[in-house]
């Protein structure tokens, strides 16, 4: 079991929870555009999956304009944020738990971005808004194909881009922020989470504490 905001979630294997494919470009887009989306979110109580998925879709949006590097992971509690940024625009994001190798997580993001630019060649570039896809299945697939990252890394053990993942960058969360943001302020501006999710965080920070108290 793993803590989420105070919350005891099953988790019996190493996780990836959320994949997303972004655009965005720095002084062209005003925030990322998400253009494809897949989660798998059972591990969570039935009645907090609408709040957690909220919450990758901030992570996502509030991230990726953020990073410096062409990859970088954030640690966030138990979890890790695997960015993958290309210097034109388009972007994929990984959500998993804190144990599931970094290296198979970019291989898959790696993945994602060639077969979403392969299916939209010439019309990617220009999708400055959200998308819907329904028609584009490769990132539910990607997303059940890495569920097992030890099956995963055997994958990308074969590949000869591995060493292109000798770069990740490692960051705490506060580190990603300005010096003057703070997750706390961003949640509560974010225009991704409804008032239900906001009051979820909050009160698993609370728990939080507590916990280190106890």
């Amino acid at each position: 079991q793993r803590r989420v905001h105070g919350q005891l979630c099953n988790f019996s294997i190493m996780k990836l929870l959320s994949l997303f494919v972004a655009f965005f470009k720095q002084d062209e887009t005003e925030q990322p555009a998400i253009l494809s989306q897949a989660h798998d979110l059972s591990g969570f109580p039935f009645l907090q999956r609408t709040t957690i998925k909220e919450m990758t879709v901030f992570f996502c949006r509030t991230f990726i304009p953020r990073v410096e590097q062409a990859r970088e992971t954030v640690h966030h509690e138990n979890y890790a944020v695997h960015i993958y940024r290309t210097e034109a625009g388009l972007c994929g994001l990984a959500i998993t738990d804190e144990d599931y190798a970094p290296r198979v997580a970019f291989q898959c993001l790696t993945q994602l971005l060639e077969d979403f630019k392969a299916e939209f060649p010439d019309t990617w570039k220009t999708m400055t808004v959200d998308q819907k896809l329904p028609g584009f299945k490769k990132t539910d697939q990607l997303l059940a194909k890495y569920q097992d990252p030890r099956q995963a890394d055997r994958l990308v053990a074969v590949q000869q881009n591995v060493d292109e993942v000798r770069d990740i960058v490692h960051k705490d969360i506060q580190l990603l922020l300005a010096r003057q943001e703070k997750l706390d302020t961003l949640v509560a501006k974010s225009e991704d989470l409804s008032a239900a999710s906001k009051m979820f965080y909050n009160r698993g920070k609370r728990l939080n504490r507590c916990c280190l108290l106890q």
